[in-house]
């Protein structure tokens, strides 16, 4: 048998069997490693979800707690609960009480934060802080019996309740509405309970809470401390039910367990949210997670088979007289450096090792090394190239990067300090800021809805009106149909801002400035006016020749007003064209108000989600 035969078979035998050992391990190490991640990530999943469910409840009992150190709000259900209906001389004292815990109740950092904090007692009296959805009722008691949690908030004397997701007993009959959950707790009188706090939140802050991937078998189950089911997405079988709730009990970073209804193994991981008092399970099917692993075990099959295929060729073409022009090859690899890629290599003549019948593989191979090394010269010139101008843009998005979590909690800290002062203002202030850099600072989304919009600009007019105090009045009117559409972030401070900065003219002690939404001939318009001293004729001018110089630019161009930082009505102008493709309105003129007036618009239903 020939050598070369000989050479041909060794290497393809070995190279086969290679293929098959390393593809069998390849693919059991990557299950492994896949499981492995599985579970860690469960295990880290549910430690944040018991962390996110403590901050939640922490949050509600801190509500409770707040009002429950007032010294009025406790005074005011001492006289619900115990004065004398039928005595008129304490109808004052009782109305008195009302007004107190009604005006506590609407406080801005109540009503911002949370779905409904209700406040009722046994005598019928009922208040909310969600003057929305909920009207204040001259007697509650009938709808005691639907309340599901009096009796365990009795039961523990004053201490706080989380209740699971139920129907809202306090909403109207047939309004529907959303599921809730919250934490709740009696109000302890000398007689024992004399009311109830109950703090509401949305269900879906739990469905968001306890979200997972869909499509992997992951399900989140919660139980409170006593077994009771707290929340589960799906509804399921109380053989599965009983199952979760046994491993709920039994605190493991991550396991496999047989669930007794599929039959199938599910890795398990719980954690505990000890404040809520709630455990955390989290059960991924095993089969459906490994059955994600297909595609890489497919992939496998079909590399170690090109590689075979491949390396049957390779043995056949180059298994022949390589010695000699392999290592004339070598020597010029080995002599190749940084310095010489530039220089050319001859492999012209025929007593050259790299041309002529007997070398006509590898003279191929010696020009595609040629070319290699050409195109790798080129490619290191692009690098160092590429390499300066990417550190160059990395340091510039380094230094421009600022994080506003020092800010949340330095402002956190001084509304804190001003309710312990008594001044709900200062925390009030501290909101509309906390709120103006979370929504600007934002990275999640570049476009947003005009809900989201007015809220914006609205927390923005609070803050000038603080700061201005009587020089400033504003009016927003909003349709509350279009709140839906789309539209860039910050578009509406702008306009606001614009009248603010340039409203005042040195005489006039006030400035109204109002802003409308509504729709018009298939187009929803936002307009922002003022009574200042409106647009200057020259500065109008400017205005209307930049806007249009930038529409009778190609879109996608760099257009005046369009770099990084211009936030001025050209740079608005801009935006809104690059948002909307061009079908947009954007108009100057004169505010029935007497001042400027800067309006916006576009067709219902054409701003598009990130």
């Amino acid at each position: 048998m020939r050598f070369q035969t000989k050479l041909l078979l060794s290497y393809s035998l070995i190279i086969v069997l290679l293929a098959i050992v390393l593809g069998i391990a390849f693919y059991e190490y990557s299950s492994d490693v896949f499981e492995r991640n599985a579970r860690s990530s469960l295990v880290s999943v549910s430690g944040r979800m018991a962390r996110e469910l403590d901050n939640l409840a922490r949050t509600m009992d801190f509500v409770t707690t707040y009002l429950l150190s007032d010294s009025d709000f406790y005074s005011s259900m001492v006289s619900l609960a115990y004065l004398d209906r039928n005595e008129p001389g304490d109808f004052f004292y009782i109305n008195e009480g009302w007004r107190l815990v009604k005006r506590t109740l609407l406080s801005y950092s109540i009503s911002r934060n949370f779905h409904a904090v209700n406040v009722f007692n046994r005598s019928g009296d009922f208040l909310s802080s969600n003057l929305v959805d909920f009207a204040a009722t001259s007697d509650s008691r009938p709808r005691l019996a639907d309340v599901p949690w009096l009796s365990r908030a009795d039961a523990q004397g004053g201490r706080p309740v989380l209740i699971p997701p139920y129907d809202d007993p306090w909403r109207p009959s047939g309004s529907g509405g959303p599921r809730v959950y919250g934490l709740a707790r009696a109000v302890q009188g000398a007689k024992g309970p004399m009311g109830y706090i109950e703090v509401q939140n949305a269900l879906s802050d739990l469905d968001s809470l306890f979200s997972l991937p869909e499509g992997e078998g992951a399900k989140a189950i919660a139980f409170l401390s006593d077994g009771t089911l707290f929340y589960a997405r799906t509804s399921m079988g109380s053989l599965a039910l009983a199952h979760y709730a046994s491993l709920a009990k039994a605190p493991c970073d991550a396991s496999l367990a047989r669930n007794p209804a599929t039959g199938r193994e599910e890795i398990v991981a719980s954690a505990s949210a000890d404040f809520a008092g709630v455990r955390i399970l989290l059960a991924q099917d095993r089969v459906l997670l490994l059955k994600s692993l297909a595609f890489t075990r497919n992939i496998t099959i079909v590399v170690g088979l090109l590689i075979i295929l491949v390396s049957l060729v390779y043995n056949y073409l180059f298994s022949r007289q390589l010695a000699r022009p392999i290592r004339q090859l070598k020597a010029y690899m080995e002599g190749t450096e940084i310095g010489n890629l530039p220089d050319a290599l001859d492999f012209e003549g025929p007593s050259h090792p790299l041309s002529g019948s007997a070398g006509d593989e590898i003279e191929a191979l010696g020009r595609a090394f040629v070319d290699l090394r050409s195109r790798l010269g080129e490619s290191i010139s692009r690098e160092l190239v590429s390499q300066s101008l990417q550190s160059r843009a990395r340091f510039d998005s380094l230094q421009a990067q600022v994080s506003p979590h020092f800010l949340y909690n330095i402002l956190t800290v001084i509304a804190n300090k001003g309710l312990e002062a008594g001044s709900e203002e200062i925390g009030e202030i501290c909101d509309g800021i906390a709120d103006m850099l979370r929504y600007s600072t934002s990275t999640t989304a570049r476009s947003a809805t005009l809900a989201q919009e007015i809220e914006h600009v609205r927390s923005y007019l609070f803050l000038m009106k603080k700061r201005l105090e009587h020089r400033l009045e504003f009016s927003i009117e909003a349709d509350p149909t279009l709140l839906g559409e789309r539209t860039p972030k910050i578009v509406l401070q702008q306009l606001a801002e614009n009248s603010i900065s340039h409203g005042f003219d040195g005489s006039k002690k006030t400035l109204s400035v109002s802003l409308s939404l509504f729709a018009r001939n298939g187009r929803w318009r936002v307009e922002v006016g003022d009574d200042g001293v409106g647009f200057d004729a020259e500065v109008l001018s400017s205005l209307r020749r930049k806007t249009d110089t930038i529409a009778a630019e190609r879109p996608g161009s760099e257009s005046p007003g369009s770099a990084i930082g211009g936030m001025g009505l050209v740079n608005l102008y801009s935006r809104l064209r690059l948002f909307y493709e061009g079908d947009f309105n954007f108009e100057l003129g004169v505010s029935p108000l007497g001042g400027a007036l800067v309006a916006i618009g576009a067709p219902l239903g054409s701003g598009r989600a990130d």
